[in-house]
């Protein structure tokens, strides 16, 4: 369904490649994660009165919490999101609007 042109960039959890629609020939950028490495990485917070309580998350969460926003979001000055690509154990694959100026930061 989408053709890999080349590697964009990279970053701690995710490679970004530039890709082409098949059927549309759009282009778009896909961020490749790897299930395993995000699933390792956790974080640990204090919650509650006096922060007694701790709770643990995983950087698949915080994935998984972004995804759930780009859903939600329409807007003109935001990257959309258009798909979402989940492989089973091993990947997870974002499908989002590409954006040619280059990292947007």
């Amino acid at each position: 369904m989408y053709i890999i042109l080349h590697k964009l960039g990279a970053g701690a959890f995710a490679e970004v490649k530039l890709c082409r629609h098949s059927a549309t020939n759009d282009d778009v950028a896909l961020k490749c994660f790897n299930k395993g490495a995000l699933r390792r990485h956790r974080t640990v917070a204090k919650e509650g009165a006096g922060g007694r309580r701790m709770s643990f998350s995983t950087a698949l969460d915080k994935v998984t919490s972004e995804i759930a926003i780009m859903k939600k979001l329409r807007h003109g000055n935001l990257v959309r999101l258009i798909d979402v690509i989940d492989d089973a154990d091993t990947a997870l694959y974002m499908v989002i609007e590409y954006c040619p100026g280059g990292p947007v930061m």
